[in-house]
């Protein structure tokens, strides 16, 4: 008898990976794809094709499905993708030109230009802080500086209405990921008329934001037979990666944090309120994927460069992380922190950072975290009793 199991995407900057898990929350197939190329036209540019972030989308669910000896039976797909990136879109509803990634610095000039009231209005407004590498700065600069691109689109996509537009025909997004757009209000989930007037867009040009786990359609009979799957298929509206990580670790509700610790390391926690002026001033906020939650969080920036290399990198990074978390108890009482990563890698890492922050630490194992989360999602859309909580971490304290 066939196992029965539902599909994780993880659609990253770098790669995609992709999860089978199953009614028990067990891993029964996993696949990744191999780099997608990033490309710098001119100083400061990064862009990516999305015929080549589809291929990797391909690749990693092939592989998902071919690595298990087991025959597998897939009953709906989830996505989580990372955000901020622009596809811009024309009347044929393909790509008119690349897209540009988070990663890309070109709009910065166009940010620096803004006056301090717009970027005042551009963080109450979206809940995050002005800057390149998001849809708006992007759409701006897109505008003033390739006019006849900014033309050409009749949409500007992310990269998961786009991959999700590819997979069903449909074109939807969710809050978290409309979120790094930066044009909607995160106070109310909706395209927001002022940052949509800043960009120069009509908000017919964007996905109309649906809820997570809402079904944003069937798998075409074109995407079926690509990824080997059925025709049909249910696709289920996923979540920003970070969110998605978040649900698949059960940071739920106040109080928890979230280290991520890749090369960049960022600490997420969960707030109840989409009040940006209740945050720290260093801290972005953005829709959880559960609905009446946001999450705040803070980029402390690529400490994860060196670790390898330098002895003293780590504490001097768990300094940095500890920092950061006193300046955002004002949220809530804090319990405990979470942590994944490559950093975890570093034995050192959990008692550092208990010591430092004075709360229990608990490191998770290397894992898509953000796929298992797009899984949940799915696994609750199809209305399967709630995935088993995931596996402890390797190190407590």
């Amino acid at each position: 008898m066939a196992i029965e199991a539902v599909l994780g995407l993880d659609v990253g900057t770098t790669t995609v990976k992709a999860l089978l898990v199953d009614r028990t929350g067990s891993v029964v197939g996993s696949g990744s794809s191999d780099l997608i190329a990033t490309r710098s036209p001119e100083t400061g540019g990064a862009e990516q094709d999305l015929s080549e972030i589809w291929d990797a989308v391909v690749t990693s669910v092939r592989r998902a499905t071919r690595s298990s000896d087991d025959d597998i039976a897939v009953s709906g797909i989830s996505m989580a993708a990372q955000s901020g990136s622009v596809c811009p879109v024309g009347s044929d509803n393909k790509p008119c030109g690349p897209v540009v990634t988070w990663m890309d610095s070109r709009s910065a000039q166009t940010v620096n230009s803004w006056s301090d009231e717009r970027h005042r209005s551009v963080r109450a407004l979206s809940g995050w802080h002005a800057g390149p590498g998001q849809g708006l700065a992007t759409i701006v600069w897109l505008r003033t500086d390739k006019p006849d691109l900014f033309g050409a689109a009749e949409r500007f996509a992310s990269v998961d209405d786009a991959v999700g537009h590819l997979l069903t025909g449909n074109w939807l997004t969710n809050p978290s990921n409309a979120s790094g757009m930066q044009l909607m209000d995160v106070a109310t989930s909706g395209w927001s008329d002022d940052l949509l007037s800043m960009a120069g867009v009509e908000s017919t040009q964007l996905s109309p934001i649906v809820g997570t786990s809402e079904q944003l359609g069937g798998l075409t009979p074109a995407a079926g037979d690509l990824l080997d799957l059925n025709p049909g298929l249910p696709v289920f509206v996923g979540g920003h990666d970070q969110t998605c990580a978040a649900l698949a670790l059960g940071v739920t509700e106040p109080g928890v944090i979230l280290l991520s610790a890749g090369t960049a390391w960022v600490l997420t926690t969960v707030t109840m309120s989409g009040d940006v002026a209740g945050l720290p001033t260093n801290m972005n906020l953005g829709p959880h994927a559960l609905t009446g939650r946001w999450l705040a969080s803070t980029n402390l920036g690529g400490l994860g460069v060196g670790l390898a290399d330098d002895e003293e990198a780590l504490p001097i990074a768990v300094n940095s992380v500890c920092s950061a978390i006193r300046s955002i108890t004002a949220l809530d009482d804090l319990t405990g922190i979470r942590v994944i990563g490559g950093g975890t890698r570093d034995n050192r890492l959990v008692a550092l950072l208990c010591d430092g922050a004075g709360l229990p630490v608990e490191a998770f194992s290397d894992l898509s975290w953000p796929g298992m989360g797009a899984a949940r999602i799915a696994a609750t859309a199809i209305g399967w009793p709630q995935l088993t909580a995931p596996a402890r971490g390797d190190e407590t304290k």
